[in-house]
């Protein structure tokens, strides 16, 4: 059997990324344009630099775009790495539990866009409304937002039958004992 592979590269939506650049830099920007015509005659020059630094603010939110993540599942395991935040992380099929090609609701209800970590639970969501869902056998739960759900779902379809895929063509996949 030839080696399957699935390989997306995500990132935040250029919306997402202007309106909270933009947000910041009117905040930011109107924060300092007050101080200085109230405040800056009457501020000394140690305090003035002070000022300038609240300018740096929008420079770093400027992370938000190039913020990605790269998911590549092949037949040995999930790879997937989250730029630059992180190293990229492996999870072999045998860690694997189950896993589970979701739309709409899931994601939905983690609405929050980018990588949100809980004690069981980390998501990767970059505005897509399709997940995969990956239980593991520890009991932790790692859901992957993808834009590319038939893709994967042929993916998911076309694994060994001693990968547990959950709706695999329709029925859920336990392997038998």
């Amino acid at each position: 059997m030839a080696p399957a592979y699935f390989f997306e590269k995500q990132s935040i939506s250029a919306v997402w990324r202007i309106t909270i650049f933009g947000l910041v830099t009117l905040l930011l920007g109107f924060i300092a344009l007050m101080t200085y015509l109230t405040e800056w005659d009457t501020m000394a020059t140690q305090d003035r630099w002070m000022m300038l630094l609240l300018l740096l603010g929008p420079i770093s939110v400027i992370g938000f775009f190039f913020l990605r993540l790269e998911l590549r599942l092949t037949n040995e395991g999930i790879e997937f790495q989250v730029i630059p935040l992180g190293r990229k992380r492996k999870i072999s099929f045998s860690q694997v539990s189950e896993l589970e090609l979701k739309t709409g609701s899931l994601i939905r209800a983690n609405s929050r866009i980018g990588v949100n970590r809980q004690l069981k639970k980390q998501t990767y969501n970059f505005g897509s409304r399709h997940a995969l869902v990956v239980r593991l056998k520890s009991g932790n739960q790692i859901i992957f937002s993808t834009f590319k759900p038939r893709e994967l779902q042929y993916f998911l379809n076309n694994l060994p039958d001693e990968i547990p895929v959950k709706n695999r063509t329709g029925q859920s996949t336990q392997p038998d004992r």
